[in-house]
């Protein structure tokens, strides 16, 4: 069984576009569907998650459930960081 990660609601974001992304900070966010970290964002018209949705991502099995302040994301790709050198 995959394991899921626990991400609080208030992270995971429906764009105007449908596409649901978890909002990392500093400008980072992530594809929910597909664990691609998206160059750039409009989040003009986005809002908080919402419950149908969530049920919908279940559905379509990109997450493992959700409550009331929590969305449980399966394990996603990392952030590749750049070296310093």
């Amino acid at each position: 069984m995959t394991s899921a990660v626990s991400i609080n609601r208030l992270w995971v974001i429906v764009l105007n576009n449908g596409d649901v992304v978890i909002d990392w900070g500093d400008g980072v966010f992530q594809d929910v569907m597909s664990g691609a970290f998206l160059p750039e964002v409009d989040q003009t018209g986005s809002h908080p998650v919402q419950d149908n949705e969530c049920s919908g991502l279940e559905k379509a099995g990109a997450i493992q459930g959700f409550d009331k302040f929590q969305v449980y994301v399966y394990d996603l790709p990392a952030r590749s960081k750049k070296s310093l050198d």
